[in-house]
């Protein structure tokens, strides 16, 4: 699970880009081609204007790879290692082991089927605790959906038909360059908003709510675990965590799967 929050993983995508929706820029080393000639020459991208104000094309270089760490991963991940912190110093504790019954009166609903002890009421909490907490992060903290996605969600003409149209730049009514570039709204003459920028939005954030939640749906899986080797539970012990969490999912893919569908047909 370690690359599970990060997206498009990859030499070009990751590696020498720079993001300005990154908690910190860690550059390391130097790319060679950022400065050779134009010709060859090759840019760190517009969000190296935010971590550096004064930087200059062809004369500072662009870096060879830069460590992001993105909120949503530290997120995740810090999850976890509280979960691991907490569960070392309280699980030993006798009114951690307390029975609980919060489903006796709707007990075919009961996700516990081996009866839930307080300390796992309490990972229930922190779990929901963090699903709502991704929910809000992508919904409202990553400006980029706000920025890019909204602002940019249009018609390429007034005719509000669907688009692909190669072409140079400027235009009417070509959405993509010769070169393979999708262009924004504002770089499309005569484009209209198609007013449903928000609904861009949850779409998006649906998709990230199926990532977490499948990521967290694998972590009771693997028989030898060190997660649960740490934490001194069960493969058998966890299944219904399994089961629970694959439920969630499956709602969340289908929701984003839904959202995307009515996004079209609008």
């Amino acid at each position: 699970t370690v690359g599970t929050p990060i997206w498009n993983y990859s030499m070009n995508s990751y590696f020498k880009s720079v993001s300005k929706y990154a908690l910190a820029y860690l550059p390391l080393a130097e790319l060679p081609c950022s400065l050779q000639t134009e010709e060859e020459s090759c840019s760190c991208g517009k969000d190296i204007y935010y971590w550096m104000p004064d930087f200059q094309a062809g004369v500072d270089p662009c870096p060879w790879f830069t460590f992001k760490p993105f909120p949503d991963t530290v997120l995740f991940y810090g999850f976890l290692v509280t979960c691991l912190i907490c569960s070392a110093a309280i699980g030993s504790a006798k009114w951690t082991r307390r029975t609980l019954n919060p489903f006796k009166a709707w007990p075919k609903l009961n996700p516990f089927p081996n009866g839930l002890s307080l300390l796992e009421a309490l990972a229930a909490c922190s779990t929901v605790a963090l699903l709502i907490a991704w929910f809000c992060y992508w919904e409202w903290g990553y400006s980029r959906f706000h920025e890019l996605d909204a602002t940019h969600d249009c018609w390429t003409s007034e005719a509000r038909t669907v688009s692909d149209k190669l072409g140079k730049k400027g235009e009417p009514g070509v959405a993509v360059t010769l070169a393979g570039s999708q262009l924004q709204c504002d770089e499309i003459p005569g484009s209209v908003l198609t007013g449903h920028g928000q609904l861009h939005i949850f779409c998006r954030v649906t998709g990230h709510m199926s990532s977490i939640a499948f990521a967290l749906t694998m972590l009771p899986v693997s028989k030898r675990s060190i997660l649960l080797d740490a934490l001194g539970l069960s493969y058998e012990r966890v299944m219904h965590w399994h089961r629970r969490l694959g439920t969630a999912s499956y709602v969340f893919v289908t929701l984003h799967m839904l959202c995307w569908w009515l996004k079209w047909i609008l």
